[in-house]
């Protein structure tokens, strides 16, 4: 149109580009300094360190910049990239696992450690990095910030830190990853209260349930058939003898229960006699991830938010752990020993109530 104005043109101005970059640095090192475990979350899920950077980037300007401002503007796409490299790991996870756990024999790919939210890889060829890389870049920042993330819980967990340069991957596990290994988790379980040797219930497990032929199993045992079928006979008992009750139990099977137990003066917590996941990807006030019952306190905070995002929601879960905390003991049932339950459905109540 002949009236309409030109657009303002914005000068590039290095140094208040520097100050948002510098503003920037110093949020990801407060994230890093006051919440370490939570780091890798913060990087994923929020948009923190992208909001910081405002000022209009000259593209000629910035390519004749200095080295150090350069390294430094990788703080921008920083965020939006480790969100796509948990989005391109996470589908292939499977995978990546079944290479990394070969055995005795080494692997390209090794497993440093796993927890109930993460695994962490050591990728010492720069292979999982070139599949990544196939995709998009991983520069010195994406990297260095996996492994800043990845020694906290190492250091954490007592591991050996690698000394080499070479790339350290730590990858979120999806939900439905986690309430797989829950399932393997209660099921064995189950097989040792039934009377199994941790043994028995393993093969019991491989052969019958996952259906793995006796022949190929024994070899992955380094046993013969004869002991794998003599293990899996005595297994087979056990479970006969309780798979035909006296009498009916009193549980609902249509609302979770909740349960602490304290055995040897220290308290675990439980669903459906289950292992309660303290929920640390949802937020970690309780740097252990150990959940306590009491009123105040980093324990009871970790446990509110593992009974709202089991029951109810993860939103729910970050909105309202600090109003249930103090509350958890009126609404759960106490025996004489001190060991409490609490229904899901009176858990909803709470919630619906408010």
């Amino acid at each position: 149109m002949e009236n309409e104005e030109p657009p303002v043109s914005i000068p590039f101005k290095k140094d208040i580009l520097k100050k948002s970059v510098y503003k920037a640095k110093r949020q990801l090192a407060s994230a890093h300094q006051n919440d370490s475990d939570n780091l890798f979350r913060f990087f994923v899920a929020e948009e923190k360190i992208e909001s910081t950077i405002k000022q209009p980037i000259d593209i000629i300007e910035l390519t004749t910049s200095d080295k150090d401002l350069f390294e430094q503007l990788e703080l921008y796409p920083l965020q939006k990239r480790l969100r796509k490299i948990q989005q391109t790991v996470e589908p292939n996870l499977r995978t990546i696992i079944g290479e990394s756990q070969s055995g005795s024999e080494p692997t390209d790919i090794s497993i440093l450690a796993e927890t109930p939210q993460y695994y962490i890889f050591y990728d010492k060829f720069e292979i999982l990095q070139s599949g990544i890389e196939a995709e998009y870049e991983t520069p010195y920042t994406v990297r260095t910030a996996h492994r800043i993330q990845a020694n906290r819980i190492l250091d954490q967990l007592n591991c050996e830190i690698p000394s080499t340069d070479a790339p350290i991957w730590i990858i979120m596990k999806p939900k439905h990853w986690y309430d797989g290994q829950w399932a393997l988790m209660q099921t064995l379980s189950h097989f040792i209260q039934c009377g199994m040797s941790p043994t028995e219930a393993l093969d019991y497990w491989m052969v019958e349930i996952m259906n793995l032929q006796v022949r190929y199993w024994a070899h992955i045992r380094g046993k013969t058939k004869e002991s794998v079928y003599n293990q899996l006979r005595k297994a087979k008992e056990r479970v006969e003898l309780q798979t035909h009750p006296a009498e009916p139990t009193e549980h609902d099977l249509t609302n979770r229960t909740y349960r602490s137990e304290t055995i040897d003066d220290l308290e675990y917590l439980t669903v459906d006699n289950g292992f309660l996941h303290p929920r640390r990807d949802i937020s970690n006030p309780s740097l252990s991830g150990k959940m306590t019952s009491g009123y105040n306190g980093a324990g009871p905070q970790q446990l509110a938010i593992a009974l709202l995002a089991d029951a109810i929601g993860e939103d729910q879960a970050r909105q309202l752990a600090t109003e249930l905390q103090g509350q958890t003991h009126q609404l759960a049932t106490t025996s004489e020993d001190g060991n409490w339950t609490l229904s899901e459905e009176r858990l909803n109540e709470w919630y619906w109530s408010r």
